[in-house]
């Protein structure tokens, strides 16, 4: 994957995800997925992180595959389901510093769009001294 031979590291967490189990599946799953983002597959992508979730016992891991998700969605500006993505991992009670500021900044931009802009600034500012 370092190498950016994105076709055969996919090529090669196939066959890690499909022979392993559990964690070892799990992490060959979220690194398909990451391979599968380089090449513009987002869908699939999704659903290779979605694996990740299912088969991992690791909350960082998990989280992590959340997080990813929540970014992607925001890339697409689909806030609403980014947002339910980050609501997600605060029920699974994924504890990831970057899950919360992305969590803020979705629920802002969803404060804007429903026109409740103090509340929506409340937020974004937030998120912007975090940042800091």
């Amino acid at each position: 994957m370092q190498m950016k031979c994105y076709q055969q590291a996919l090529e090669d967490f196939s066959i890690l995800s499909d022979s392993g189990e559990g964690e070892q599946a799990a992490k060959a799953c979220f690194y398909k997925a990451k391979a599968l983002r380089k090449m513009g597959e987002d869908g699939d992508a999704v659903l290779h992180y979605e694996q990740v979730i299912r088969l991992s016992e690791d909350q960082h891991l998990s989280g992590s595959a959340l997080y990813e998700i929540a970014k992607l969605r925001i890339q697409q500006r689909d806030f609403y389901e980014a947002h339910y993505n980050l609501k997600r991992a605060t029920f699974f009670g994924f504890k990831l510093k970057k899950l919360n500021n992305y969590k803020l900044f979705a629920e802002g931009v969803i404060f804007l769009m429903k026109r409740k802009t103090k509340t929506a600034l409340k937020l974004l500012t937030q998120v912007a001294e975090k940042i800091e």
